[in-house]
């Protein structure tokens, strides 16, 4: 490559850093690929080998370069206090606690207090007595430190779905998920006020009433209770998330999800709202601000699978948040799911163990993604009648099953056109529009936005 050219990508993107990420209160850093499971519709497990080199999996440079990009996040992004974890399974690493070491380190050094350290993780830890007990010494570890260590629990659940979905890669173990596994893991999250994000699948769907019965009975069964901002108390359930991959959506899976959507609005108003209509109501309307956090004794902790969207905008994920780092190779990337090579942003250089510059290979991409808007560039988003509040597929995923990062999927776009047009037709049954529309207890511009989005539901075919 010509060096005055090289020279001009390097400086786009240090350009990129300082003046696109100078702001970000978040940053993820990527650890390793690397997961004890072989999930059937994790993209880890069926293009890792293709995104994730052996130098970005070796400990050793995790663990060297990992206190240097701490420094150098402190040093470069002032406003930073959320720390993402990223790793196929955390406490899978014979490291992790290491890493916890060199984070609690840091924070001590920098005397930095309210971060929050947040890690997805299978909860497979929960199978060894000691592993569970070294993870729960680290959590009020970092909370005497006046820190938060979030884990955010994938699991999809129960046992069936589990073993369909999730198996292990150990088969000198027996990981079938028991009875004792499902108790011991949602007494975990009520002890320590944590949440699971099951992920909705073509085989989440065709069994839907026993996976959702699960999933809520066991809530209430093992309540993790969090406090609203008015003092109330109210029982965390689950966040529900579509897996946006093209091959889990036929014909029948989405209308299985159809089903299912009507059986959460059937089987909440019965268990979570005890028959209490207008708090159902409440819950569909709620926009997850502080503006509604105050109505019905309902469950906001979450935003709701069969709530109402908000106006959208963006890439509906972290991707167009704060910067991600993969620590291993010092990589600079778009997200966890788009390190292939050709995508990478760049490299950090390096010099006496202190970051001194980058090394541009995509810069572009960078200032592409970070300003993207799909209303107006995302092919097919551009001219959808749902564009303004569809949360629209992961770019990562089109990728994948396209090779083009901004075209969504028709395959993806029928499931969500599914998706809100029963939203409609449950709103439409329990009245919604009408009680909502004078309720002066939701904000005007809620109000507003629901009455403009029934005149875009009432289009759909």
């Amino acid at each position: 490559m010509n060096e005055k050219f090289q020279y001009e990508q390097n400086n786009l993107l240090q350009n990129y850093l300082d003046r696109y990420e100078k702001d970000s209160e978040s940053v993820e850093l990527i650890i390793s690929s690397e997961c004890d499971q072989k999930c059937e519709y994790c993209y880890l497990y069926k293009h890792g080998h293709k995104t994730y080199t052996p130098e970005s999996n070796n400990k050793d440079n995790i663990l060297h370069n990992l206190p240097i990009i701490l420094e150098y996040v402190y040093e470069n992004f002032p406003k930073v206090h959320d720390y993402d974890m990223f790793s196929g399974e955390f406490f899978n690493l014979s490291y992790w606690s290491q890493v916890f070491e060199i984070l609690y380190d840091f924070f001590n050094r920098h005397n930095l207090t309210g971060q929050t350290i947040g890690v997805p993780t299978n909860m497979s830890f929960l199978w060894d007595v000691e592993k569970t007990q070294e993870v729960e010494k680290w959590i009020y570890k970092f909370k005497e430190q006046k820190n938060y260590l979030y884990l955010s629990a994938s699991v999809d659940g129960p046992t069936e779905l589990e073993d369909l979905e999730r198996p292990s890669k150990k088969t000198d173990k027996n990981y079938s998920k028991t009875e004792w596994y499902y108790d011991t893991l949602f007494k975990f999250l009520a002890k320590h006020q944590y949440a699971a994000h099951p992920m909705i699948t073509r085989n989440f769907v065709k069994n839907y009433k026993e996976n959702y019965d699960f999933w809520i009975d066991m809530s209430f069964k093992y309540p993790s209770v969090f406090e609203k901002s008015n003092g109330q108390k109210i029982v965390g359930v689950p966040m529900f998330l579509e897996v946006r991959d093209a091959e889990q959506w036929d014909d029948e899976s989405i209308e299985n999800y159809k089903k299912f959507l009507w059986y959460v609005a059937e089987k909440d108003l019965k268990t979570v709202h005890k028959g209490n209509v207008q708090e159902l109501i409440y819950r569909i309307a709620d926009d997850f601000t502080e503006n509604m956090t105050s109505l019905g004794e309902y469950c906001t902790c979450q935003p709701y699978i069969i709530g109402i969207p908000q106006p959208n905008n963006r890439i509906p994920c972290s991707i167009q948040g704060g910067p991600v780092f993969r620590v291993g190779d010092l990589a600079i990337v778009p997200c966890h799911r788009t390190c292939y090579p050709n995508l990478v942003y760049g490299h950090f250089e390096m010099e006496n163990d202190k970051i001194t510059g980058v090394v541009a290979n995509n810069p572009l991409l960078a200032y592409k993604i970070k300003t993207f808007n799909p209303l107006r560039s995302m092919l097919r988003c551009s001219s959808c009648l749902i564009n303004a509040f569809c949360i629209k597929g992961c770019i990562g995923s089109q990728y994948e099953h396209l090779g083009e990062l901004f075209s969504s999927d028709e395959r993806v776009c029928k499931m969500f056109f599914a998706k809100y047009k029963t939203i409609h037709e449950i709103a439409l049954h329990y009245d919604l529009y009408e009680k909502v529309k004078h309720d002066i207890q939701i904000p005007a511009e809620r109000r507003e936005f629901i009455e403009y989005a029934r005149t875009i539901f009432d289009r759909i075919q």
